[in-house]
C-alpha cells in the first residue's frame, strides 16, 4: 500500500469512530431522559393505585449512567404484586429496551426492603414475595439499568484503527530508515538498479533530470534531458539534427530550427567542467558527444 493511501486511511479512521461516538453519546442521552420519563410514569401510576393524586413526585436522580433514583413526597402504602403489575405492563408495551432491576428502599435506613429484575422477555421476569403488602412508610425507588453493550463492529473499528496506526508508524519509519541510508542524491553504488550514464566526469541520471559532478548536482530540463539522452546514447557518433528535432518535439507541432542551438549551448555550459566531454556541431549533419573512451 501506498504511504499517501495508508496516511489517508489513518486520519478516516479515526473521523468514522469519532462520529460514532458522537451518535452514541446522543443515543445516551436521549435514552437517559426517556427513561427517566417512563420511570416517573411507573411511579406516577403506582401512587394513583394508593389512591394519592395530588402529591408530587420529585425530579429523577441520575446516580450513574445506569441508575435512577425517584422519589413520591408524602409516604405510601406499596403492594409489590400492584408494583409488578405496573412496571410489567410497561415492559410488555416494549417501552423499556434494555433489562433493570425494580427496588423498594426505606427512606430511614436505607434499605431494600423490596426487588424484583424487569426483562423485556416476559418469561424472563424473576420476581418474589407477591402478596405481602409493605406497610405505609416513607420509600423511594431505585431503577438499576443493565449495561448496553458494545457491538462487534465497534470493537472491530477500534482494532483497525490501532493497527492502522501501528502500520502507518512502522512505514514511515522504514521509509526514513531507507532514506538515511542512501539519500536521494547520493551517487548508485555499483550494481544500483537506477539508470545512470556516465559521460566522463559527470554522471547523468535521466530519470531524475539530473547531472551530477562529484557533489555538484546540475538539474537539466525535460528537453535538456532527452537531447543529452539521445547523443549519450551514440556517443562519439554523430546523431542528425532531424533525428534530434523528431525525438524532442514531435508532439509540439511545430520546431524552431534555433531551439535546438539553444539547447545545445545550455548542455555545453553545464558540462564546461570536464575539458574531455564535449558537444560537436558536425556541420550540416548534426551533433556528436564526444566522450573519453
Amino acid at each position: 500500500m501506498k504511504l499517501r493511501y495508508l496516511l489517508l486511511l489513518i486520519p478516516l479512521s479515526f473521523i468514522i469512530l469519532a462520529l460514532y461516538n458522537g451518535r452514541q453519546q446522543h443515543h445516551s442521552k436521549f435514552d437517559t431522559t426517556r427513561e427517566a420519563m417512563l420511570l416517573r410514569k411507573v411511579v406516577h401510576e403506582l401512587l394513583l393505585s394508593c389512591g394519592d393524586s395530588t402529591s408530587r413526585i420529585l425530579p429523577a436522580e441520575n446516580n450513574s449512567d445506569n441508575e435512577y433514583l425517584l422519589m413520591p413526597e408524602n409516604p405510601i402504602a406499596i403492594s409489590p404484586d400492584t408494583f409488578v403489575a405496573i412496571v410489567s405492563r410497561a415492559v410488555q408495551e416494549k417501552k423499556f429496551s434494555k433489562a433493570f432491576t425494580a427496588n423498594v428502599i426505606q427512606k430511614s435506613n436505607r434499605q431494600t426492603v423490596y426487588s424484583f429484575t424487569a426483562v423485556p422477555l416476559p418469561e424472563a421476569m424473576q420476581v418474589s414475595c407477591l402478596g405481602r403488602d409493605l406497610p405505609k412508610d416513607g420509600y423511594y425507588f431505585s431503577f438499576v439499568f443493565a449495561a448496553g453493550k458494545t457491538g462487534r463492529w465497534q470493537y472491530y473499528l477500534y482494532i483497525s484503527c490501532a493497527l492502522l496506526t501501528v502500520t502507518g508508524i512502522f512505514y514511515f519509519l522504514q521509509k526514513n530508515k531507507s532514506a538515511l541510508k542512501q539519500p536521494e542524491n547520493e551517487e548508485p553504488k555499483p550494481g544500483s538498479t537506477e539508470n545512470c550514464i556516465p559521460i566522463g566526469r559527470y554522471i547523468f541520471y535521466p530519470d531524475r533530470h539530473l547531472l551530477m559532478l562529484n557533489q555538484l548536482e546540475l538539474p537539466l530540463t525535460g528537453k535538456e534531458t532527452k537531447i543529452l539522452q539521445l547523443l549519450a546514447s551514440g556517443a562519439n557518433s554523430i546523431v542528425s539534427r532531424e533525428v534530434l528535432q523528431k525525438e524532442v518535439w514531435e508532439n509540439e507541432g511545430i520546431i524552431v530550427t534555433r531551439s535546438l542551438d539553444m539547447f545545445i549551448s545550455k548542455l555545453r555550459k553545464k558540462m564546461q567542467e570536464d575539458p574531455d566531454v564535449k558537444i560537436l556541431n558536425v556541420h550540416g549533419r548534426g551533433y556528436k558527444l564526444v566522450v573519453p573512451v
